[in-house]
């Protein structure tokens, strides 16, 4: 029996001359791997720019593979972006979505809230004309509630956050583990915007930029293994 499912593009690893894998991120099934075959010949069924980051693609696999490395049937464009793969401001903000991503989902089973969850994240994003210059920030801020990270509720607005506690806290003395009080007053404000609203929200520079290690240190605090991340570094020299 053949089953479709609906996925996000995370990564795509050279397997031989003609041949990758590729990670899926799918709605039914969680985080899978893929091979594709022969994309880079010229009759490829699968071209190798379906499987650029971050693309919302539908595969047809067959059920009897699914314990293994999986062959797809089709895969073919869910959702084709209109600005996300060719502004520059977009695509480098999503190049660092898609790393932070890639190292912080394991999820090898289903988990549509979160599946939902970004893509309706990422089409808003592609969709939307005016500036926002803070998404990234926002979405890997709210995926924490799907990763198990969301921050501990405060009454009134906080001071600090406690990054390896996971709580915000109205007193503390300098050290690796506390926000600053501009980056935490910037992360609890984007904390609790909904979408819709972003585009009315602009951190200055510095704070955006001192909050973007913020979140990266918050995620290497609580996902084991979860890696070094290199993109931020030209999302900075971008959003400057």
């Amino acid at each position: 029996m053949l089953y479709t499912t609906r996925g996000i593009i995370l990564q795509q690893i050279r397997y031989s001359e003609s041949s990758v894998i590729a990670k899926i991120f799918t709605e039914k099934f969680g985080l899978k791997s893929y091979i594709f075959k022969g994309v880079h010949k010229k009759k490829a069924s699968v071209k190798s720019s379906l499987l650029q980051h971050l693309n919302l693609v539908e595969l047809v696999c067959d059920d009897k593979d699914y314990g293994g490395l999986q062959h797809p049937k089709e895969l073919r464009l869910e959702y084709p972006y209109h600005t996300l793969s060719t502004d520059i401001l977009k695509s480098s903000i999503g190049l660092f979505i898609n790393e932070m991503v890639l190292h912080a989902v394991r999820h090898e089973e289903p988990d549509q809230a979160m599946f939902g969850f970004m893509r309706d994240s990422l089409i808003w994003f592609d969709t939307t004309n005016e500036p926002v210059p803070d998404f990234h920030l926002w979405l890997c801020i709210h995926l924490t509630e799907y990763l198990g990270l969301k921050p501990q509720k405060s009454d009134g607005i906080p001071t600090y956050f406690n990054l390896s506690e996971g709580i915000f806290q109205e007193s503390g003395s300098a050290s690796d583990e506390l926000m600053d009080k501009a980056s935490t007053a910037g992360f609890y404000a984007l904390l609790h915007t909904a979408l819709e609203y972003l585009p009315q929200f602009s951190l200055p520079y510095a704070v955006r930029k001192h909050l973007l290690l913020h979140i990266i240190n918050y995620y290497t605090w609580h996902i084991p293994d979860f890696g070094e991340i290199q993109s931020h570094k030209i999302l900075s020299e971008v959003l400057g």
